[in-house]
């Protein structure tokens, strides 16, 4: 939130303020609401962008019919983002490649890994407003009733096998995650700590199965799609 921002910006540095200023534009030509997909890694990012707004709504000393507009007609959704994005093809005989096999130009090709979640929180009905399943990605992105669980499940099986790890890791030897995955003594330690110890914990929010394969594909990541991430950035 930027207390500075105004109405009358043309338009707002702050993206709290542009949207405030978009869904007013909106309002007052008689169209619909939005779906509002936050993305920023904070908890209840949607939330925390209604927030923002209402407050700009009301430093603004907007209408009433707004706010009812802003609150009541469009969905601003909660979402957990876990995907690695580093950047943009670098090899320029890659990048050539890459477009001719794709038969066009692509200026926005991206580099990301092979592992990625999304999880949105939102009512049933949004899956056919944002029908990523029918375009076969329904194992990375999940519309769900409450995210809080999902993120739960990220922070103990991935965040937590990494800090778990790190410190047998190091005094190993190891300076890199994709060593460690080869290395059946740590990947026993890991493969114990997930399955005994971390994932009973999330039983009572989440399918204990569900979370059995998560934590295989990131696994499967580390072992063999990973770049040589440094342990001690962890």
């Amino acid at each position: 939130y930027d207390p500075e921002a105004k109405a009358t910006d043309t338009p707002c540095l702050s993206f709290p303020g542009k949207l405030t200023q978009a869904l007013y534009a909106r309002y007052r030509k008689g169209l619909p609401g939005v779906v509002i997909l936050s993305c920023e890694l904070i908890d209840n990012n949607g939330t925390e962008l209604l927030r923002c707004v209402n407050r700009h709504l009301t430093d603004w000393k907007l209408d009433d019919g707004f706010r009812a507009y802003v609150n009541e007609k469009n969905l601003f959704c909660n979402t957990l983002v876990d995907r690695i994005v580093p950047g943009s093809v670098q090899d320029a005989a890659e990048d050539a490649a890459m477009d001719a096999a794709n038969g066009y130009t692509d200026a926005l090709k991206n580099v990301g890994e092979c592992f990625g979640v999304w999880v949105i929180e939102g009512p049933a009905s949004l899956q056919d407003r944002l029908p990523f399943h029918r375009a076969g990605l329904d194992k990375f992105v999940q519309v769900v009733p409450d995210v809080a669980p999902y993120k739960k499940r990220k922070v103990r099986i991935l965040n937590g096998a990494h800090t778990a790890f790190v410190p047998g890791s190091w005094v190993a030897g190891f300076d890199i995650v994709r060593d460690c995955m080869h290395d059946e003594t740590i990947r026993g330690f890991m493969n114990t700590m997930l399955y005994d110890e971390v994932i009973p914990t999330l039983a009572a929010d989440l399918d204990v199965e569900d979370c059995k394969a998560f934590a295989a594909a990131g696994k499967k990541v580390a072992a063999i799609c990973a770049a040589p991430s440094v342990l001690a950035s962890l």
